[in-house]
This record gives C-alpha cells, sequence and structure tokens, in this order.
C-alpha cells in the first residue's frame, strides 16, 4: 500500500502533464517545408586609419618621426534557398577584399613602407533535380585567393653604406574547382520553423499570454506561416522586423490565440523570433552513388631587390578524383 500511493500520484502528474504540454508532444519531422524560393545579400565594409607623429629632442637617435596607416576592407555574401516538389537548391558566395598601406618617416626620409591586398572569392552549389524520391545532383565548390603584398625598408648594412633599401614584392594565386555528380534516393529539409513555432507558443504559454493546448495542426500552420514570413524580403532590417512582428501578431490575433496583449507579451513575442530560429535544424535521409572531379592550382612568386637580388617561383597544378556511396541521415532534436 505504501507503494501504491507514490504510484498513484506520479501517474496523475504525468497524465497532467501530457493534457497541458502538448506542443512537447509534436515531432518536427512532421513538418514539410511549403515551396520556398529565399535570397539574402549581406555587406559589410570599414575604413581605418592611423597618422602619429612625435619628436625626439635626445638620445641615439634624435628628430622628428611619424607613422601612417590606412586600411580597408569590404565584403559580400549572397545567400539563396529552393524548395519545391521537384528541385532542392543551396547557393553560397562570397568575395572579400582587404588591403592596408603604411610608411615610417624620420626626419622627413622614408625608412620603411609597406602595402598589402588580398581578395578572395568563394562559391558553393548544390543543386538536386527530384522526381519524386529519386535525385540528380550538379553540384559546384568553387575557391580563388589572391594575395600581393609590397614592402621596402631601409636596411643598415656597413660598411658598404649607411642604409641600403631594399624591396620584397611576393604575390600568390590559389585557385580549385570541384564539380560533385550524385544520383540518390530520398530527401531531407529545413525544419527549424516548426522548432520556433514550438518556441513561441511554449514561450507564450509559460506567461500566461496564450492557452497552454496547441494542437498538431495549429503548430504546422503557425510553422507553414513562419516560413512563407521568412522569405520576405526588405531593404531595411528595421522596416523588416516591424513588419514581421505585426504580421505575427496579426496571425496570433486572427485565430483568438491572445488571452492578452501588453508589453511582457512583444518582448516575448520579439525575443524568440530574433533568437528562436538561428540554429538550421534538418529532418530525413539520403542515399546516394558520388563522384567528384576536381582541379587545383597555386602560383607563388617573390622577387628581393636590394642589397642582393632574388626571385622564387613555385607553381603547382593538380587534377583529382574520387567517388563512393554517400549516406546522410539528420534527425532534430525535438
Amino acid at each position: 500500500m505504501r507503494h501504491i500511493k507514490p504510484l498513484m500520484v506520479f501517474t496523475l502528474l504525468f497524465l497532467l502533464s501530457k493534457a497541458n504540454a502538448q506542443t512537447n508532444e509534436f515531432n518536427l519531422q512532421d513538418y514539410k517545408l511549403p515551396d520556398l524560393n529565399y535570397k539574402e545579400l549581406v555587406t559589410n565594409f570599414g575604413l581605418a586609419g592611423r597618422n602619429n607623429s612625435f619628436t625626439n629632442p635626445s638620445g641615439s637617435t634624435p628628430g622628428k618621426s611619424r607613422d601612417n596607416l590606412l586600411s580597408g576592407n569590404f565584403n559580400a555574401g549572397f545567400y539563396h534557398y529552393m524548395n519545391n516538389a521537384t528541385r532542392q537548391k543551396e547557393e553560397y558566395a562570397r568575395f572579400d577584399f582587404v588591403s592596408d598601406f603604411s610608411n615610417t618617416k624620420e626626419d622627413g626620409d622614408v625608412i620603411s613602407k609597406n602595402s598589402s591586398l588580398n581578395t578572395a572569392l568563394s562559391y558553393q552549389l548544390f543543386n538536386r533535380f527530384y522526381n519524386g524520391r529519386r535525385f540528380l545532383e550538379t553540384d559546384l565548390d568553387i575557391n580563388y585567393e589572391f594575395d600581393r603584398s609590397k614592402v621596402r625598408q631601409n636596411v643598415y648594412v656597413p660598411p658598404y653604406s649607411d642604409y641600403l633599401s631594399v624591396e620584397e614584392k611576393p604575390f600568390s594565386h590559389n585557385f580549385s574547382i570541384s564539380v560533385p555528380l550524385k544520383l540518390g534516393t530520398g530527401r531531407i529539409e529545413q525544419v527549424q520553423d516548426a522548432r520556433q513555432a514550438v518556441y513561441i507558443f511554449d514561450e507564450l504559454a509559460k506567461i500566461e499570454r496564450i492557452d497552454k493546448n496547441r494542437s498538431k495542426e495549429e503548430i504546422l500552420e503557425f510553422a507553414r506561416f513562419i516560413s512563407e514570413l521568412k522569405k520576405e524580403r526588405f531593404f531595411d532590417s528595421r522596416l523588416k522586423r516591424m513588419a514581421e512582428m505585426e504580421a505575427l501578431d496579426s496571425f496570433l490575433v486572427a485565430h483568438n490565440y491572445l488571452l492578452k496583449s501588453d508589453a511582457k507579451y512583444f518582448a516575448t513575442l520579439l525575443d524568440f523570433w530574433e533568437y528562436g530560429g538561428q540554429t538550421v535544424r534538418n529532418s530525413g535521409n539520403r542515399l546516394s552513388f558520388a563522384l567528384y572531379p576536381g582541379y587545383s592550382f597555386y602560383y607563388y612568386k617573390n622577387t628581393v631587390d636590394g642589397f642582393f637580388n632574388d626571385e622564387v617561383k613555385t607553381r603547382l597544378n593538380a587534377y583529382s578524383i574520387s567517388g563512393g556511396v554517400e549516406y546522410k541521415h539528420e534527425r532534430p532534436i525535438n
């Protein structure tokens, strides 16, 4: 009898928790994305500089010194995601540019002068064409990087002269390309929008702004609404956030989910809209026969002029091909 009562209490609590937390039973693998064609472009740039001047009236090297630096960078990233019954496409492109110039002067004479330039370009394409569950995948992976710098400085080389100007000019090209080809069966889709729908419902229920009981159909409907909302494009991120919050609130109001609308409700909704769906979650399986042909090229050259002259060159070309059977399984954690 002593063991029966605790068992009955545990069973009652378990049943109550099941009745009041339906979102915990929702399986993310049940969610299927609607037709999507999402594109995003993000750019950043920066500019920095330094101009220092100081005077050393005494010591071993009296005089005026000046140190100058100017640097700039720019990068742009493009992302494209397409999902429908006959095609899945993921596309990534990125461009980076970094450059800087600096020099040091003493009493008006240039002691050292440096400049550098770096550019990098990368592109990745995952392109699957479906016929039912079977697919043909034609991918592309390209990477290119260019480095160039120029360093000139005065080197003290006794007894030939007090100072000798030495200049070094290295530069390099680094390029690689891979063209994977796959034939297989199965499908993997993104389900993070369903996870975010559950997050929002759960958190609003915790602060008693909506009812706790949400059915599977209601979660799926809200998840599909989130997926459609995210594919809308805006030039201004602030206007985008305002429009998204207005759309989310209108959805919850139109479905009579809200018990109370106040500052706490909007703060919670905004928080889990901004940070509740940042991790990509996938669900499904894919099995394929894959072939990976590729090519890479590397070239380096460095020229030194001054007290001694020298030139170094390196050139590498490589062809590669590999293949095999690939199996990929994605299982989201609820």
